[in-house]
C-alpha cells in the first residue's frame, strides 16, 4: 500500500500530494495481499479505515488496468434523486471522447455500435456540442474526416423505450465500448466515511443494475470505511449479487514498521 509516513518522522521530504499527483508513487507504492484481487473482473467493496491509503491503492489498480479496461471514476456528493445510471453514462462517454481525441480511427471501429453511441453522447453533450467536439475533431485530424462525416451522419433519435431498463441501458454502452478495444469497465466510486443517504442508496441501486446485466462488461469497485462496508452487505442482499469484499486492514504497527525498512 502506499505508506503515508507517520507524523512522528516529521521528514521534510514527505510528499503530501493527493496519489495521482505523487511522482514518487510508483517507488513508494508496497501492494498490499489484496491487489490481485481487486484487479478481478467482479464488483468489488474495499473496506478500509481513514487514512490506509485507500485512494493510492485506487489510482495503482486503475494504472495496472488501463491497459485492457476503460477506468472511470464517479463521485457520490453530487448525486440527486433517481440519477444513478446518468453519473455512470456520464463518467464513461467523457472516458470514450477522451480516446476518441486522441485516436479518431476509434470511430470506424464501432461499426455496428456507432449509433448506440451517438445517441448516449448527445444525450450527455447535447447537440450543438457533440457538432462542435466533431467539427473540432474534423479539423485537428483531416485524415479522418469521412469517419468524422459518417458518424455526423448517423440517425438521432430516441433508442429505448420507457420500459428499457437500467441494466439494459448499460449493456449497450458497455457493448459499444467493447468496440473499441476495452475488455470492460470498471466504475470507481469512493463512498465518504460521512455519506448521505441518497450516496448510499445510489450504490445499492448501482450494484442492483450491474448485477442484472447479462454480458457482464461493467464493474463497481467502491472504496469505504469497514463500518459502510458492512451496511452495504447487509443491505438488500449485496452479497448475493456476485459483490467480493476486500478488507485492507494494515495496522499502524505495520505501516510504520515498512516506512522505517523504506527510510
Amino acid at each position: 500500500e502506499y505508506i503515508p509516513v507517520p507524523p512522528s518522522l516529521k521528514l521534510e521530504a514527505c510528499s503530501i500530494l493527493p496519489p495521482e499527483d505523487d511522482p514518487n508513487l510508483e517507488a513508494c507504492f508496497v501492494r498490499p495481499s489484496i491487489f490481485p484481487a481487486l484487479l478481478r473482473k467482479r464488483s468489488t467493496i474495499i473496506a478500509a479505515g481513514r487514512g490506509h491509503g485507500k485512494s493510492a491503492l485506487a489510482h495503482m489498480a486503475r494504472r495496472a488496468l488501463e491497459a485492457d479496461y476503460l477506468n472511470v471514476v464517479v463521485s457520490t456528493t453530487s448525486i440527486d434523486g433517481d440519477a444513478r445510471w446518468e453519473h455512470v453514462v456520464r463518467a464513461i462517454i467523457e472516458g470514450v471522447w477522451a480516446q476518441i481525441e486522441t485516436q479518431p480511427a476509434l470511430l470506424g471501429m464501432l461499426e455496428s455500435r456507432a449509433r448506440a453511441f451517438k445517441y448516449f453522447a448527445e444525450q450527455h453533450f447535447g447537440s450543438e456540442l457533440l457538432n462542435y467536439y466533431l467539427d473540432r475533431l474534423r479539423n485537428d485530424a483531416p485524415q479522418h474526416a469521412s469517419l468524422v462525416d459518417a458518424f455526423r451522419a448517423l440517425p438521432g433519435g430516441e433508442l429505448f423505450n420507457s420500459r428499457t431498463y437500467l441494466d439494459q441501458r448499460f449493456a449497450v454502452l458497455c457493448d459499444a465500448v467493447g468496440k473499441i478495444g476495452s475488455q470492460g469497465v470498471m466504475v470507481w466510486i469512493e463512498l465518504p466515511d460521512t455519506h448521505a443517504q441518497k450516496e448510499f442508496d445510489f450504490l445499492l441501486g448501482l450494484f442492483d443494475s450491474v448485477s442484472q446485466m447479462r454480458s457482464k462488461t461493467l464493474y463497481v469497485k467502491c472504496l469505504t470505511s469497514p463500518a459502510a462496508a458492512a451496511a452495504l452487505e447487509t443491505a438488500r442482499g449485496v452479497r448475493t449479487l456476485s459483490v467480493e469484499r476486500l478488507d485492507l486492514d494494515w495496522t499502524r504497527e505495520e505501516l510504520v514498521g515498512i516506512a522505517d525498512a523504506r527510510i
